[in-house]
């Protein structure tokens, strides 16, 4: 009974790792394109027109 649940808690937690690092790799990922998307809508009147919808989200 104690070595099942040494066996079931270490496959959840390397199962929980995995998702763990795939979701850190997906999000930064996809930090680094919506900082590339922002990056194109510099121009000053874009920014003012969107900064009060974005920084009250």
């Amino acid at each position: 009974m104690y070595h099942d649940y040494i066996e079931s808690t270490h496959y959840y937690t390397s199962t929980f790792l995995a998702e763990v690092a795939r979701y850190s790799v997906v999000h930064c990922n996809l930090f680094q394109l919506q900082s590339q998307f922002w990056n194109h809508f510099t121009t000053p009147a874009f920014t003012q027109t969107t900064s009060h919808k974005k920084w009250n989200v």
